[in-house]
């Protein structure tokens, strides 16, 4: 019995239980040993895989021939096709002065802007005029002492400080 549904045609198969059957042995005396030689096969050829590390270094070398030539007079373009570069990103190395990519992940260095020294100046500014704004603390922060914070930061340690603002 057959339907027809769209492009795809519905059959129905009067003994199921003697495909399923024929199925299973045929698959097993043809297929027995087709694990243990695709383990063979995936051990003996299957090249070591390249780690992150080791394709993010090749490409930086790479991006560097190619700056190296530029930087020389020759032809980048076609130092960029040898070495696999896209055209692209060996522009950008040429424009950017292959300076190297800034480090991605792990731990931040902390710059510490509010010191001690700069908490007792901000209790300073409020013991001065109690209803200075953050703003305005950030802008006396700049001129008095040369440091460049935002308003948050101004807050956060006002907090730590106890005040309420």
């Amino acid at each position: 019995m057959s339907g027809r549904a769209g492009f795809f045609s519905i059959q129905t198969q009067t003994k199921p239980s003697v495909w399923v059957e024929n199925y299973e042995a045929r698959t097993a005396t043809h297929f027995s040993a087709l694990p243990s030689l695709l383990i063979s096969i995936h051990k003996h050829i299957s090249p070591p895989q390249p780690t992150h590390q080791f394709r993010d270094y090749a490409r930086e070398l790479a991006k560097q021939r190619v700056a190296r030539v530029f930087r020389e007079g020759g032809e980048w373009r076609l130092a960029a096709v040898d070495n696999d570069v896209p055209y692209g990103t060996a522009r950008r190395a040429i424009l950017s002065g292959a300076a190297p990519s800034k480090p991605h992940g792990g731990v931040r260095p902390s710059t510490v802007k509010m010191a001690v020294d700069t908490c007792a100046m901000l209790e300073e500014y409020l013991d001065e005029d109690c209803r200075m704004t953050l703003t305005d603390m950030c802008d006396r922060l700049q001129s008095d002492m040369g440091i460049r914070v935002g308003k948050s930061s101004v807050h956060r340690a006002l907090q730590g400080m106890l005040y309420v603002v």
